[in-house]
């Protein structure tokens, strides 16, 4: 059997109700399949992210370059690296990768005018944290990391040297609710499991949202002058919300969840209430069917 057919073999095994994303996955990987079993070794053996370029249209065009990345840690699903996700500094000039697997942030400098990425500098998570996304603060420079396993988020920021330097770990898990417990099942996670999900930063850079999937909450923090963060306030949302987002003035906010073994999305929508302790009050709730991750556009 191919590397291909064994994913998609493996996310049907490990999601048996979603017939939708089943065929999203396949789809996908469908239109990898050349690239991948061309080279289906390394795809087995490492963790592999590849830089393509875009035509004007936005359509994926020539191969570039592909980087390895390697490591492991301590936890579940963590005995090879796992970039997660990637985001480019404002000026495009870095790149920084989140690597469940590894425990690390990679950050990657775009040199010159060429179009390849050379690996400079790492963060070192806590051991079996499992960074998933990145934030990064426009006003005081730190970029803020939230780690998936832990439930925790980190503020650190890369130095000219192409060292890091940490300011702060938070735990946002609510310690009213379980923790990671449980016997771990063929998916390679514990029967009950916190899955914290995405992080956004305000327009004003005053406050960030997180979210904890299997606590289906979404909580606020005030970022402080020197950067560092505190809990303002704690809300329940109707899904596990994988993805914030703020609209433009940064006083709407959006999150996109899901029912835990459901594929219906639900977009909840919040409104910044300043006399309200909570911060931010729910306004509207929407069911988009099929739906994981979003994008806000504000038309005119």
């Amino acid at each position: 059997m191919s590397y291909v057919d064994e994913v998609i073999e493996q996310v049907v095994a490990q999601n048996p109700a979603e017939p939708e994303f089943h065929q999203a996955v396949k789809e996908v990987l469908e239109s990898l399949r050349v690239v991948v079993e061309a080279n289906e070794e390394a795809f087995r053996r490492d963790a592999l992210l590849e830089n393509v370029t875009l035509d004007k249209e936005g359509k994926i065009g020539a191969f570039i370059q592909r980087l390895e990345f390697k490591g492991s840690s301590i936890s579940y699903r963590q005995d090879r690296a796992h970039p997660h996700s990637a985001f480019f500094t404002a000026d495009s000039k870095y790149c920084y990768v989140a690597d469940f697997g590894s425990d690390k942030v990679w950050i990657l400098e775009h040199k010159n005018n060429e179009k390849t990425f050379d690996i400079t500098g790492s963060w070192s998570a806590p051991a079996g944290s499992g960074p998933r996304h990145i934030a990064f603060h426009e006003k005081n420079g730190y970029t803020y990391t939230i780690m998936e396993m832990s439930a925790q988020i980190a503020a650190w920021k890369a130095t000219k040297r192409a060292e890091t330097e940490e300011l702060q770990i938070i735990n946002i898990a609510n310690h009213e609710l379980p923790g990671n417990f449980g016997e771990v099942g063929e998916d390679g996670l514990p029967q009950h499991y916190m899955a914290a999900g995405d992080i956004a930063i305000s327009k004003t850079g005053e406050f960030i949202v997180a979210s904890v999937r299997g606590h289906y909450e979404i909580v606020i923090l005030r970022v402080l002058p020197d950067g560092r963060m505190e809990i303002a306030s704690r809300l329940p949302v109707r899904g596990a919300v994988r993805t914030i987002r703020f609209n433009k003035e940064g006083d709407i906010l959006f999150t996109l969840g899901e029912r835990m073994g459901h594929s219906t999305g639900i977009m909840e929508i919040f409104k910044r209430k300043e006399d309200d302790p909570a911060l931010f009050k729910s306004v509207n709730q929407i069911d988009i069917p099929d739906a994981f991750v979003c994008s806000i556009k504000e038309l005119a």
